[in-house]
């Protein structure tokens, strides 16, 4: 595994995808919550949201690379 410092472009393209998807089913999730579940959803996704893509601790696995 390395740091997302010595991710690849590739690597970077697929984590700004996974981003986005998750950002749009969180909006199609909220949809269907009420209440407490709907809140807490979205004080999750605040506080992922909330920080820069450079802040974010990532470690991309390589086990791939050994199919």
């Amino acid at each position: 595994m390395h740091s997302m410092s010595e991710s690849t472009w590739a690597e970077n393209s697929r984590l700004k995808m996974v981003i986005h998807h998750a950002l749009n089913d969180e909006k199609i999730q909220l949809k269907n919550l009420t209440g407490k579940d709907k809140m807490a959803l979205q004080e999750e996704f605040l506080e992922w949201n909330a920080l820069d893509f450079d802040e974010l601790e990532i470690d991309f696995a390589d086990h791939f690379n050994s199919w």
